[in-house]
């Protein structure tokens, strides 16, 4: 480290003896593991923001170890795994925004029963699903005690034709 007599002063503003360059007598790395604090998914945009205890890294996201459950109870819950079509779309942060896929949104709203509102919207995640700035894994949540959504935005795009196809020899639309 280094300093000049202005960077700090004390209590009766005597100046800083300047510092030329100084070794830290030690260092400490991080080894805590960062933990998902909270998640609000956006139905209508597609986006899961997650917000985490500290800055994780946007590279180390892995989609498919992020499943949603209908249920806080596993045993009833329908559940489904986000696959790698699924991809982070903010830098690395403490809130961290994963576009949902088209074809991971469509399934999700096949399933009657889950993802519908804020009462059928959990989340679990394994240890591997982030990691912070120094690699320490993200603590897991178990789909035995997934989290609750804090807020949800429902879908309310009303759908498009985009194509449609006729079979005159059947009759068909």
């Amino acid at each position: 480290i280094s300093a000049t007599n202005v960077t700090i002063a004390d209590m009766v503003g005597n100046p800083l003896v300047p510092v030329a360059s100084k070794n830290a007598s030690g260092v400490i790395t991080d080894t805590t593991s960062p933990m998902l604090v909270s998640y609000n998914l956006d139905f209508n945009m597609g986006l899961l923001n997650l917000t985490f205890s500290e800055t994780v890294s946007a590279a180390s996201i892995v989609a498919t170890s992020f499943t949603l459950l209908s249920s806080s109870n596993q045993s009833l819950a329908l559940s489904y795994n986000l696959t790698t079509r699924s991809r982070p779309i903010t830098l690395d942060g403490v809130t961290i925004t994963l576009q949902i896929s088209l074809s991971d949104l469509n399934t999700i709203k096949q399933m009657v029963g889950l993802a519908v509102n804020n009462l059928t919207t959990y989340l679990a995640i394994t240890t591997n699903a982030a990691a912070d700035m120094f690699g320490n894994l993200v603590i897991p949540i178990s789909p035995r005690a997934p989290q609750n959504v804090t807020v949800y935005i429902p879908d309310t795009t009303l759908p498009q034709l985009i194509q449609y196809g006729l079979d005159v020899n059947q009759g068909t639309l």
